[in-house]
């Protein structure tokens, strides 16, 4: 009898040791395919960067893209995220069934924005392979002033409590009229640019008056431009 009951516990013993190594979880596979050879979607976008060529500021330019999902399995849109405020999307589609498209109406606004544009706009999807997709438009917007840099950081770690901005003139029949401080946060002082180039170096500091923490204030540069009599640079940082 003891020894029924020792062959019945070891035979227990290794019952549980089975049912342990049954219930780990499986490691990754070797090739790193978690699908084997299970179906999946697979997302295919005929034309994802499209040039919108040039156009006026203030233009709202708008395209539609068109996803296929050439897969056997659903292809699920799980995250939208335009690259910046100017960029909208209205998804029309979630959910693209296999053998089926979806479409993805962007939006950019270009008011405000001056120059060569790329703007990005970021996709997750359920697809095992290829989980982020990337679709871009990119063109100009006509501008007869241009400011480099488009915003100034001041005062934050690595910033210096100074800074810079060039407005340059490329319309011979444009001048600027003014430039001052939205907010009365800043010191502005203007200089002609050197040489040819037409414009004005702007040399920004903050005002201290007392004050510390954060500040959001903006440089307000007026033109005789009809299409752009007034150019804003915002300046951030910290005091």
């Amino acid at each position: 009898p003891r020894e029924g009951v020792v062959r019945t516990r070891v035979a227990a013993a290794a019952l549980a040791a089975g049912l342990l190594v049954g219930c780990r979880p499986p490691g990754p596979p070797p090739n790193g395919n978690y699908y084997g050879d299970r179906p999946t979607s697979q997302a295919v976008v005929d034309q994802p960067s499209v040039d919108f060529g040039t156009v006026e500021p203030g233009t709202i330019v708008r395209h539609q893209y068109v996803l296929a999902n050439r897969g056997e399995h659903p292809l699920d849109l799980l995250k939208i995220t335009p690259g910046c405020g100017c960029t909208y999307v209205k998804p029309l589609d979630r959910t693209i069934w296999p053998g089926h498209t979806g479409i993805l109406e962007v939006a950019l606004d270009t008011h405000g924005l001056s120059g060569p544009q790329s703007k990005a706009v970021r996709i997750r999807t359920n697809e095992p392979g290829r989980p982020e997709i990337e679709l871009r438009l990119h063109g100009e917007v006509a501008s007869d002033v241009k400011a480099t840099p488009d915003r100034v950081l001041l005062g934050r770690p690595g910033a210096p409590l100074s800074g810079s901005v060039d407005v340059v003139v490329l319309d011979p029949n444009v001048t600027v009229t003014g430039v001052k401080s939205q907010y009365g946060q800043l010191e502005l002082h203007q200089a002609p640019l050197a040489g040819a180039t037409r414009g004005v170096r702007i040399v920004v500091t903050p005002r201290r008056n007392g004050f510390s923490g954060l500040f959001n204030d903006r440089i307000v540069v007026t033109t005789t431009s009809k299409r752009q009599p007034k150019v804003t640079i915002p300046v951030m940082g910290a005091l």
